[in-house]
């Protein structure tokens, strides 16, 4: 095992949004590549971390560097905050995305029941709100998930147990008709898998809806909800949203296959699978090789090779320790798939980072890593 090097660092709670800024929705295979070549630099230009304590965020420059190893060919994947500052959020900031474009930033704001929506200046990087932000969703909003082409917001609210669904439009945000969708009870986080949106409840379900592209509308599909063991805490889909993964208690990774027709959620044989502890938030690379698997309060990322039927088998050295912060909760992956950035539901939080061997899926320390962040890293978002 590893672990990652730093002082302590003073904040405020943190979410993560990692910008590319070079399009790419949800992404396809990409092929495979060594962690030395050194044309493989990263392909974010920004970091944002959101402060859910100070109700801010910070946005931070990657640096682009020479290597496709972590800190090495002039400090490749390296972070340096803006000189900017802080930029304002609504209150108690949780989940976020990026549009596909990344030109917009979206930040779902739990304590006032709102989400906030900025543009992204394509040159700095640095945050502007959106004539008319933030826009009013239900009670306790936790995350927000956008379509392929960011025409389309879903926001899961957990207190009112429905979904918002917005057309957006330059970054302004206009509830559909029939707006917000019954969904089930304390509905905690939403995926959008190309016509269909998943939508995960902290009980024990997945729910499936096809989207109408035009409308928003959302139709359960047939045998909605789906079953998941366990107390469920995230989720997340391989690039080609052939399969869903989530993590829940007891030390477990519940996987299922997706029919990407009908919506459809099929257990993986062999699921669930064991992780060394309860894992948290979740991250997958370019090519879907590979699952990172946050693991909270111990401070640990698992790595799971990913099998041609779903199936999950741990690499070698996995977990690796992450030393600065005392939690790992949140994980987003370069487009490069060379690097990842590890938030810390901590405090102080951190936000960790790490190159990855793109064969063996074995994660290497960063010279000048962590990072200052704020306290309590909720999510990672990697555009």
């Amino acid at each position: 095992m590893f672990r990652f090097r730093g002082t302590s660092m003073i904040g405020l709670c943190v979410l993560l949004v990692i910008w590319t800024g070079c399009g790419g929705g949800k992404g396809g295979g990409g092929s495979s590549r060594s962690s030395t070549t050194s044309s493989a630099n990263p392909s974010a230009k920004s970091v944002y971390a959101v402060n859910s304590s100070g109700n801010t965020i910070t946005g931070y420059t990657v640096n682009s560097g020479t290597s496709s190893s972590l800190g090495g060919g002039g400090g490749a994947g390296l972070l340096t905050a803006f000189a900017s500052g802080t930029v304002a959020t609504g209150s108690s900031p949780f989940g976020a995305a990026v549009d596909a474009g990344g030109g917009f930033l979206f930040v779902a704001n739990r304590a006032s029941n709102n989400v906030s929506a900025y543009s992204i200046n394509s040159s700095t990087g640095v945050l502007a709100p959106v004539a008319g932000s933030p826009f009013s969703a239900g009670s306790g909003p936790q995350r927000v998930a956008l379509s392929g082409a960011g025409s389309l917001a879903f926001v899961p609210n957990a207190t009112s147990q429905n979904i918002s669904v917005y057309l957006v439009s330059s970054g302004v945000m206009s509830p559909v008709l029939g707006s917000p969708f019954l969904a089930g009870t304390s509905v905690i986080d939403a995926v959008v898998d190309g016509n269909f949106l998943l939508v995960l409840d902290s009980v024990n379900n997945v729910y499936s809806f096809s989207i109408n592209a035009a409308t928003g509308q959302l139709t359960a599909v047939p045998g909605s909800p789906f079953a998941v063991g366990g107390v469920p805490v995230r989720m997340k889909l391989n690039p080609a949203g052939t399969f869903l993964f989530v993590t829940a208690n007891a030390s477990r990774i519940f996987a299922f296959s997706v029919n990407t027709t009908t919506g459809a959620l099929t257990a993986v044989a062999g699921s669930p699978f064991t992780n060394t502890t309860n894992g948290q938030g979740m991250g997958v690379d370019p090519a879907g090789k590979f699952l990172f698997v946050g693991n909270g309060s111990v401070g640990t990322v698992s790595v799971f090779s990913i099998g041609s039927s779903g199936s999950l088998s741990a690499v070698t050295g996995s977990p690796f320790a992450v030393s600065g912060a005392n939690r790992a909760d949140s994980i987003a992956v370069d487009p490069s798939g060379n690097f990842i950035y590890i938030g810390s539901l901590s405090n102080p939080g951190v936000v960790s980072a790490a190159s990855v061997d793109t064969s063996s899926g074995a994660l290497a320390a960063a010279t000048g890593s962590p990072f200052a962040a704020g306290n309590s890293v909720s999510d990672v978002v990697l555009r």
